[in-house]
């Protein structure tokens, strides 16, 4: 029992730790997300000057009544080592869940992070963490069936 508290507590503070990050000082003006799309990006560490891209990102998107869902595969080659799969999930207004899959491996990780949309210019940034890895950056743009 005590275990099972404390996977519930630590899966309760990694969510809300996103969500507290995800948060916004101030009102803006809030445009909504086309309802489906396209996006591409990078996925590494984003710097104002010279970021580093550690692999890219392409799927698609749908908009639903409470957030969306998304269907993308990602590539990675940096460094001498390289992979391919794909990731799935949902995202709502700041949070993201889904699961990443690696092509050769029959397992999936869970991942969980944020998410933000710039409706002004198509453009979204992101992180994602999991229980094994780096927590890394996501950008790019979408783009509007």
């Amino acid at each position: 029992m005590k275990k099972l508290f404390a996977v519930i507590t630590i899966f309760v503070l990694f969510a809300s730790m996103s969500m507290v990050a995800a948060l916004q000082a101030g009102t803006i003006n809030k445009r909504v997300l086309d309802p489906d799309g396209s996006f591409t990006g990078y996925i590494g560490f984003p710097r104002p000057q010279d970021p580093i891209i550690l692999g890219n990102i392409s799927g698609l998107y749908k908009l639903r009544n409470r957030g969306g869902g998304f269907n993308a595969s990602w590539d990675i080659d940096f460094q001498n080592h390289s992979g391919t799969g794909t990731v799935r999930g949902i995202f709502g207004r700041h949070i993201l869940l889904g699961r990443l899959s690696a092509d050769g491996f029959n397992k999936t990780l869970p991942i969980i992070g944020f998410i933000r949309f710039n409706t002004e210019n198509q453009t979204f940034i992101g992180r994602a963490m999991s229980f094994i890895g780096p927590a890394l950056y996501f950008w790019g743009i979408y783009e509007p069936y």
